[in-house]
């Protein structure tokens, strides 16, 4: 019922804006919304030049957060999913030297739950979790990982795969055509509940540094069609 009265919802207007290629051919082959109607406007990503420029100073917020030397990123959006523990879980055949630094821009519900998946794999050691961010203290940590993690699914559009991209590092994020338009053709896509998909992607990337590198490069450059650096 929801389905038919979203079709003729759909149908009925005079004009949809749709915030991907992908959500708009959902509209045309699901709904049968008339093309015509339809036009694709992309989320931008605005930030601070002065806060994101080259010249700024990545110590700062290593010290402020007391981040390990070389980590991976993952933030936390949605409360459902298991990418987080899954993360968490991949570690014990990670690198040793790698941690991996969990973040939010609100408090985590199930924290305790992250705890205990670490403490169980013998890695808590390796495991920060940080809350009640700043958006642009969240960036700038992401902006200082080995790679960014964006490995769920909670999201209607990928806004955080959409901000990870404008921070010219290596992005492993959940295959589905709406991430990977967003993502780009550069960024590594997996079978976000396959553990071993994951190790593999990130021995794949830490493998070869100056690959990795290109990659965050050229993902950066992916993202200016969404990014805007304001002074």
């Amino acid at each position: 019922m929801m389905d038919y009265k979203n079709s003729r919802r759909f149908r009925d207007a005079g004009r949809i804006i749709a915030l991907s290629e992908t959500i708009r051919k959902d509209l045309i082959d699901y709904y049968k919304v008339p093309a015509r109607i339809i036009e694709v406007e992309y989320p931008s990503v605005t930030t601070s030049g002065s806060r994101h420029d080259l010249n700024r100073n990545p110590e700062n917020i290593r010290k402020r957060y007391q981040l390990p030397a070389r980590y991976l990123f993952i933030s936390v959006i949605a409360e459902k999913g298991n990418h987080l523990e899954l993360a968490i879980d991949a570690l014990p055949d990670i690198s040793p030297d790698l941690s991996l630094v969990i973040t939010s821009q609100r408090k985590i519900s199930h924290i305790k739950t992250l705890e205990k998946t670490a403490a169980r794999r013998g890695v808590s050691s390796r495991v920060s979790i940080l809350e009640n961010l700043h958006e642009e203290d969240m960036r700038d940590i992401a902006a200082e990982a080995e790679i960014i993690l964006c490995l769920s699914h909670g999201e209607g559009f990928p806004f955080t795969l959409l901000r990870s991209i404008t921070t010219g590092r290596p992005v492993i994020a959940a295959c589905g055509p709406t991430n990977e338009e967003i993502g780009g053709p550069d960024s590594f896509y997996i079978n976000a509940s396959d553990r071993t998909e994951l190790i593999q992607a990130i021995h794949a990337i830490l493998s070869d540094p100056a690959a990795a590198r290109m990659m965050g490069e050229a993902i950066l450059s992916h993202s200016r069609k969404f990014h805007t650096i304001i002074a």
